[in-house]
């Protein structure tokens, strides 16, 4: 396998968005992607892009705890249309007007259901927010919410993403749609990407598939060295899902992750048995598979490895596997995180 060692500087896309099936999947699956290039290439617009609710992600025993904050976040989700004073009934009338979250009976049965749900998504949405702040890039919300509670896509959704992805090709030259597996091991990862890749119509967008905590990706193509700087944001980013990491240490696992790729994924590049010396991925990596799409040529036998002109990868040392796992315990200064910035042609909710 030949790897072919690119500046980042030559990333030619002008558009980024990565389609999270969850609000955590960004900062996991790319979050080093994404400071790498908001550092070295401000010009490339980035867009984190929530898919699903994912309120089944969220244990009643977190919701019980952060009750008041998930009210507060629902609020905002439907600014201006509900304030401090709204009661429950007038948040459940607002949202079922506003459609922010698509229909209200995707949330459940009846209004106690419904309600808990609701606010479950809300918590959700605000850690999405709140990742895009950590990473200094766009949020939105897809709210394709009847795929996510008929557990098959629902072709409503496919029309409102349809229409949202026209849209931010119109503003792109080179549009590129990051997202899961269609074969990952999470059911709603793969009801994610086939939706997404169902909605992209005839534009010409390309597709790169991310790793999971739940999948290796089978064929990667694209690897992404990380410096520390770059690392230390994506654990922050990571950090910013709560009612994730409150019972599964993902920044651990997204830690464990980049540090294998970089101390594995050589030998796979040189070839088993090889001495794999000269194919330096630095201490931390994520990878990407490319997506032979809309003509999209793809060699199987070639990888590229985005890297700086002035880097210098050479295998991990142990003092920057420390520093990794230091920076697990590092506080989020929250003070120095950048405001997300709403998405253009949405509600900055």
């Amino acid at each position: 396998m030949r790897a072919v060692r690119r500046d980042i500087g030559e990333f030619r896309h002008d558009l980024v968005v990565f389609g999270a099936p969850h609000s955590d999947d960004a900062g996991l699956g790319g979050g080093g992607l994404v400071a790498k290039l908001r550092r070295l290439r401000p010009d490339v617009r980035i867009v984190t892009l929530l898919i699903l609710p994912g309120f089944d992600g969220v244990t009643d025993r977190f919701l019980v705890a952060h009750e008041m904050e998930a009210r507060e976040a629902l609020r905002q989700m439907l600014r201006p249309r509900a304030n401090a004073r709204s009661t429950d009934g007038q948040l459940l009338a607002a949202l079922a007007q506003s459609q922010v979250v698509g229909p209200l009976e995707a949330f459940g049965s009846d209004r106690e259901q419904q309600l808990r749900n609701v606010l479950k998504a809300a918590i959700r949405w605000e850690e999405g927010r709140r990742e895009a702040a950590t990473l200094g890039v766009e949020f939105a919300f897809a709210g394709c919410s009847k795929s996510y509670s008929d557990k098959r896509v629902a072709s409503e959704d496919i029309v409102r993403l349809s229409a949202l992805f026209g849209r931010l090709a119109a503003q792109s030259r080179k549009p590129l749609l990051i997202t899961a597996h269609p074969e990952d091991k999470h059911r709603s990862h793969r009801l994610a990407s086939d939706l997404q890749i169902r909605s992209l119509g005839g534009a010409p967008w390309d597709v790169w598939y991310h790793q999971t905590p739940w999948f290796d990706l089978p064929d990667p193509s694209v690897f992404v060295p990380l410096n520390t700087e770059e690392l230390r944001i994506k654990l922050a980013a990571v950090e910013q899902h709560r009612s994730q990491t409150d019972r599964t240490p993902y920044s651990r696992l997204a830690l464990a992750t980049v540090w294998k790729n970089a101390a594995a994924l050589p030998e796979m590049i040189a070839g088993f048995g090889s001495d794999s010396g000269s194919v330096g991925l630095g201490a931390y990596c994520e990878i990407f598979q490319v997506r032979e799409f809309y003509g999209n040529s793809v060699c199987p036998d070639q990888i590229t490895v985005f890297e700086e002109e002035s880097a210098t990868l050479d295998t991990a040392t142990p003092e920057e596997v420390t520093l990794g796992a230091r920076l697990l315990h590092a506080q989020v200064d929250q003070s120095s995180l950048r405001g997300a910035r709403p998405l253009a042609g949405t509600t900055a909710r």
